[in-house]
């Protein structure tokens, strides 16, 4: 954490984006185990999105769509399970929900115990990224 994150001294939540968990295959609970082993207080959120729209993004391109479907099926099949078995540290959000109504994570912020601002969500998703 203080090597690589390098968090601010006053942060409360610290996160980071991954979207290669597909390699893990069978290994993925485990995987997850060991972090939330590494980094005792974790809380994950699973932000899964439409197939279709996840093989027009990024490198995800330059894949058989076919084989992208698969790919995000499987994984939101093994984000559903993981979360299922660990209701009280996981989130599971869809990128189309909350776009369309960003109103749907009040949820992730009650179960984080973190205030709704839904004016403040609305501005930063409204940011596009820059990457």
């Amino acid at each position: 954490v203080d090597e690589i994150l390098q968090p601010p001294a006053d942060v409360r939540w610290l996160g980071f984006k991954e979207i290669r968990h597909a390699a893990l295959g069978e290994e993925f609970a485990p995987y997850m185990d060991f972090l939330r082993e590494m980094f005792p207080n974790a809380f994950i959120v699973f932000n899964s999105r439409e197939p279709g729209s996840v093989a027009k993004s990024g490198w995800w391109r330059k894949r058989p769509a076919e084989q992208v479907h698969e790919i995000v099926r499987a994984m939101d099949a093994r984000f559903a399970d993981y979360a299922a078995q660990h209701p009280d540290v996981t989130h599971l959000a869809s990128y189309e929900r909350t776009t369309a109504d960003p109103a749907t994570l009040g949820e992730l912020f009650e179960k984080i115990g973190e205030p709704f601002d839904l004016a403040e969500i609305q501005a930063r998703l409204g940011r596009r990224l820059t990457h």
